[in-house]
């Protein structure tokens, strides 16, 4: 009985208070990556450069990384076979590419010589399209000359 005493003794005296534990830091919020996808070239090659000029320039308010893809988003819907041009399958491309946001153009003919050009800003998480901007130029010249304006519409809300 003495020794269990001397131990418990023992084992009070020589115990010390557990430090205190500093609280962990919260962790870094993570990075929120854009892919910009140009244009399908076809009918309209001039301002399909256009766009993916004025993409590939353009600045989104909390974005942390730009990528630019080599490829249209309906490239990308097709590698993926999801070619309808709804929330699910821009989400399922934007998850395939392992981005947050989709930067992407889609150019149609219109009347004679019309262009239709839609500028969309996409975010895959939220499955939603964050803002868009949408005009139908007279000519592929005055697309050229239009599509900044409208990439800086899309992408400024």
């Amino acid at each position: 009985m003495r020794t269990a005493l001397l131990i418990v003794l023992s084992a009070v005296a020589c115990s010390h208070p557990a430090p205190p534990v500093a609280p962990q830091p919260p962790p870094p919020p993570a990075k929120v990556t854009l892919e910009v996808l140009p244009a399908d070239k076809k009918p309209f090659p001039a301002a399909a450069k256009a766009i993916a000029d004025a993409l590939s320039a353009a600045k989104v308010a909390g974005v942390d990384e730009t990528k630019l893809s080599a490829v249209s988003m309906e490239v990308v819907q097709i590698q993926i076979e999801c070619d309808d041009p709804t929330p699910d399958c821009y989400a399922a491309a934007g998850k395939e590419l392992h981005v947050d946001r989709l930067l992407f153009a889609k150019i149609d003919p219109a009347g004679k010589k019309q262009v239709d050009v839609t500028i969309t800003l996409f975010d895959v998480g939220g499955r939603a399209v964050t803002s868009a901007a949408h005009r139908v130029f007279a000519t592929e010249a005055a697309a050229v000359a239009g599509v900044p304006g409208l990439v800086a519409e899309a992408t400024s809300r």
